[in-house]
């Protein structure tokens, strides 16, 4: 609870710092907005010309689900506390290589997904370290810090809808089309600016080297001009394959921190005003 409400304790046991006068804190939460506008027609139009028919599978694996939402076939199904639908119900304990979802595709990186530590927890210096990546090997620090990082995310798309084939055939450049993302955590830091910069942002992610989040990297070089626009990923066929100079498809309009207050803070605002 203590990862998105304030008030109480943390997945580190401690309650972190909140507004404490009258308790205006208590039970709210900070609120992250993201207005992303997203190059619908460039994405399929560079798929298109990188895969050709496979245009489609190779986008699939970028993201790391199914065109209409589902987990990619061969991922561990598996009871997930909080939501019912079958598109989410699904780890990556049994892809520790990324051959059915690729280590750096999108869902991967900004949700590794463990319930808690594959190696347990040892107290708060222990599960300090494996949090921010420093014991294990590179997948298990990504996997085992992913409960220190939690958001409750939503995302409601905006503009004109542009399907693939559409896109491919260069309908759709001159739409404007994006995403208003929203999310809800109880540490800005710790939370979504860390998986925004530590795992969607890196390069270095899980152990990779020169790739970004298929989808939201800006594609900068690195410290020394070192690229950031590959993609490392298996095909359909169980071969080995990376990708390299992928452009940038999403922008960051603008975008705004909250403080939501809970509803007995609302309750006394309104009383007093």
């Amino acid at each position: 609870m203590g990862e998105l409400l304030l008030g109480y304790p943390n997945e580190y046991g401690f309650i972190g710092d909140y507004p404490h006068a009258d308790e205006l804190g208590r039970n709210g939460s900070y609120l992250v907005y993201r207005q992303l506008a997203q190059d619908v027609a460039g994405f399929w139009q560079w798929l298109a010309r990188q895969a050709g028919d496979g245009a489609i599978a190779l986008a699939e694996r970028m993201v790391g689900r199914m065109l209409d939402g589902a987990p990619l076939p061969g991922l561990e199904s598996a009871t997930i506390m909080g939501t019912d639908d079958p598109r989410n119900a699904f780890l990556f304990a049994e892809d520790p290589d990324g051959c059915v979802c690729p280590i750096g595709a999108h869902i991967r990186r900004v949700n590794p997904r463990s319930s808690d530590d594959p190696q347990g927890r040892h107290g708060f210096l222990r599960d300090l370290i494996s949090s921010v990546g420093f014991s294990g090997t590179a997948i298990h620090d990504a996997v085992a810090s992913a409960r220190f990082h939690r958001l409750s995310r939503r995302g409601r798309p905006y503009g004109s809808v542009i399907m693939p084939q559409a896109a491919m055939q260069g309908t759709g450049a001159d739409q404007e089309t994006g995403l208003h993302f929203v999310c809800l955590n109880a540490n800005l830091a710790r939370q979504f600016e860390f998986v925004q910069g530590a795992w969607a942002a890196s390069a270095k992610f899980a152990g990779l080297a020169a790739e970004q989040d298929p989808l939201l990297g800006n594609r900068l070089p690195l410290a020394g001009a070192q690229p950031s626009d590959a993609f490392s990923y298996t095909d359909t066929g169980a071969c080995p394959r990376t990708i390299s100079g992928i452009p940038q498809f999403v922008t960051v309009r603008g975008g705004a921190y909250f403080f939501l207050p809970g509803l007995r803070s609302l309750a006394q605002i309104l009383a007093d005003s």
